[in-house]
């Protein structure tokens, strides 16, 4: 749960942090929801059978999962509107969102062939709540 609570950004020329208890919920939400979509198409695939690689595009239909998953997150994002999004928002900026779904995710990391303790594969992750 600490994961959510605390995080720093790095990126808006000098680091700014947000307080997690207000997107808690929210997170909570998203990593929950990725999980039970992942089973959702785990289940499709033992009942339709495997998909085919996406050969020209080098990914495979687990990793085009997630791809699918990370569009609907895409937006442009001034540096004034992640200031004012981290601070009074309950939901966090579209990136840190995805992000923060993502590295949750155990099926994401195995997808990926993500190392143990990087950065989009932490050792302690949030996903643990839901059994997983």
């Amino acid at each position: 749960m600490k994961a959510f609570i605390s995080v720093t950004v790095l990126r808006l020329n000098a680091p700014f942090e947000f307080n997690g208890t207000k997107t808690v919920g929210e997170s909570t939400s998203d990593n929950l929801g990725i999980l039970l979509a992942y089973r959702a198409y785990e289940e499709l695939v033992k009942e339709k059978g495997e998909e085919e690689n996406m050969a020209d595009l080098g990914l495979n239909p687990k990793q085009v999962f997630f791809l699918s998953y990370a569009q609907i997150k895409c937006a442009k994002e001034t540096q004034v509107f992640l200031r004012r999004r981290m601070k009074d928002y309950k939901h966090p900026a579209p990136r840190f969102r995805l992000v923060g779904v993502l590295r949750n995710s155990p099926e994401f990391a195995e997808a990926y062939n993500c190392p143990l303790g990087s950065p989009m594969n932490p050792e302690e992750k949030c996903s643990r709540i839901y059994g997983s």
